[in-house]
């Protein structure tokens, strides 16, 4: 009789896990919007911006240990949050992504992080411009001087 109850225990658990997962997929988001893609764009770049400010070697590790957290979560989030198909969100994840790989890379050798810079930029400049209609986050703006990509080709 234990055996029996401890069966159909299982069995519920097992189908109720299941359950949730179909759940779990519905709520996942088609769309993301112009606003949700500038603002994890902006918390992307946050730390990658401080890395330009940092002035000592534990500055920059600690500044490195947060791109790395954030990048993190940020790529659960939206790979929580939305659909795989889903173009803005794919090229926000391989941003993220890449700033896993400077870390990995800082740990190896530091100067190694400057070879990363032109792909940084790859991603910047093609988040802004296919997404953003070339605006940038205010926080990497200040960095560069200006607000929106179109204006650096006058």
């Amino acid at each position: 009789m234990k055996k029996a109850l401890l069966l159909v225990f299982a069995s519920i658990l097992i189908f109720s896990g299941c359950g949730n997962k179909e759940v779990e997929t519905k709520k996942r988001k088609d769309t993301i919007s112009e606003n949700e893609i500038m603002e994890y764009f902006e918390r992307l770049l946050e730390p990658f911006v401080e890395l330009s400010n940092v002035k000592t070697d534990k500055q920059a590790l600690e500044t490195l240990k947060v791109l790395d957290d954030i990048s993190i979560e940020i790529s659960r989030e939206l790979k929580r949050e939305y659909k795989k198909d889903i173009h803005a969100v794919n090229d926000l994840i391989a941003l993220a992504d890449t700033f896993r790989d400077i870390v990995n890379a800082a740990e190896e050798e530091p100067l190694f992080i400057n070879d990363y810079y032109d792909e940084v930029g790859n991603h910047i400049f093609k988040i802004s411009i296919e997404y953003l209609d070339g605006d940038l986050p205010d926080n990497y703006a200040k960095v560069i001087g200006v607000k929106n990509l179109y204006d650096l080709r006058e």
